[in-house]
């Protein structure tokens, strides 16, 4: 039935029809509930009493949806940067960072390669097509590492080593990556050890998850893992306990997932290990740390070139105290070391130092060097960038 409301109501009147009631709000009819309340909510501004509830938005939601509580407790424990929304916790995974070369039981800056005879195999770095673009979908990719393997019962694999496994006991991850085969059929088996350090307790490893066999089609492969807790565990004290990663090429027995012996050219790109979120299914899109931050990152634990070091001649073959300030912080106080000796210079004559006394600590680059000629005793002594070779510093786990 049509309703006829009064032609000039006063604000607050009420009219009833029909068993409902409305009333006057100044500007507008609106309906009540047992006639004492609106029946619906306004558009604007409406207010709230009880315990209202809207739906649980997803990981990483960013748009101007309504957050609930359950929401927004999960996102300021993401504050913390152990368990950011995505955050990946591995370095270099788009091989950017090439400060080392790739030598035998290292590949890119923080990723280290296990061969154990009778297995055969070489680590390359090679340029992405624009193919290999395409399907990873992802034009920022520039670099692949290619895995060539000639299977044995040996076995081959890469890993990165991250430092405080108290980060990560007792927790669930995601681990995830993009993987293809450039030749054959190769399965690619993901695994984790926990290691608690010198002096600590015994490590703890298992299998992660194994794929299917790789094609030559780009797929992102991932799987959740919750790691064993560190209860009745002890930590060494000299803070070498890290969470090992683990890709295997070929071998590795249960690590591996039992992967048969095989053979194969394997491509790896973005490997990401992220902390899970309740209610996370999938792994988020890949963290892509700007270079300069992943640089940084790698070189707490590794950086190689020639240093602006300082320090005076000692001897005609010496000289005390080279020293200035590392690029970042080390994990460690490092090791220095050197392949092909560094250039010398004293004002005068130019020479070589070869032999190294190291004194350094986690701020400070110092050591004394050897094996120069020609020095005159007391004149300043400076490392300049010249035909010699690298300092290799390392403090890696």
């Amino acid at each position: 039935m049509a309703l006829d409301f009064p032609a000039s109501p006063t604000t607050n009147q009420q009219f009833t029809a029909g068993g409902l009631t409305w009333q006057w709000d100044g500007v507008k009819w609106v309906a009540l509930v047992g006639g004492t309340g609106p029946a619906l909510a306004p558009i604007n501004n409406p207010v709230f009493t009880g315990d209202p509830q809207v739906p649980l938005t997803a990981v990483g939601d960013n748009d101007t949806s309504i957050a609930n509580t359950q929401f927004v407790t999960r996102a300021d424990a993401n504050l913390n940067a152990t368990s950011n929304v995505g955050r990946n916790l591995l370095h270099n995974a788009m091989w950017t960072v090439q400060q080392r070369a790739i030598v035998t039981g290292w590949f890119e800056d923080r990723w280290q390669t296990f061969i154990v005879s009778p297995d055969f195999a070489t680590f390359n770095l090679v340029a992405m097509s624009d193919t290999d673009k395409t399907q990873i979908g992802d034009e920022e990719a520039r670099y692949q590492p290619s895995i060539n393997c000639t299977g044995g019962a040996g076995s081959t694999s890469m890993g990165q080593r991250l430092e405080t496994l108290r980060r990560f006991v007792g927790k669930t991850c995601f681990i995830s990556f993009w993987a293809k085969a450039a030749t054959g059929t190769p399965r690619l088996g993901v695994s984790y050890q926990e290691n608690f350090g010198a002096t600590g307790s015994a490590s703890v490893s298992g299998n992660i998850f194994t794929t299917p066999a790789l094609t030559s089609t780009w797929t992102r492969y991932f799987s959740s893992v919750t790691f064993p807790s560190a209860v009745g565990k002890s930590y060494g004290t000299a803070g070498t306990d890290y969470l090992e990663i683990d890709f295997w090429f070929n071998g590795g027995g249960a690590l591996s997932g039992n992967i048969p012996i095989q053979s194969g050219d394997v491509r790896i790109w973005g490997p990401q290990l992220e902390f899970a979120q309740p209610g996370q299914t999938a792994p988020t899109p890949l963290d892509k740390v700007s270079y300069d931050d992943d640089l940084r990152h790698c070189q707490r634990f590794f950086y190689a070139g020639v240093p602006p070091l300082r320090g005076v001649i000692s001897s005609a073959t010496a000289v005390g105290r080279l020293a200035c300030l590392h690029p970042v912080t080390m994990r460690a106080a490092p090791s220095v070391s050197t392949a092909a000796g560094v250039p010398i210079f004293d004002g005068t004559a130019v020479s070589t130092v070869t032999g190294i006394s190291n004194y350094s600590t986690t701020t400070v680059l110092e050591f004394d060097g050897s094996g120069a000629t020609g020095m005159t005793v007391g004149r300043p002594a400076i490392i300049y960038q010249g035909a010699g070779g690298n300092l290799y510093v390392s403090a890696e786990l």
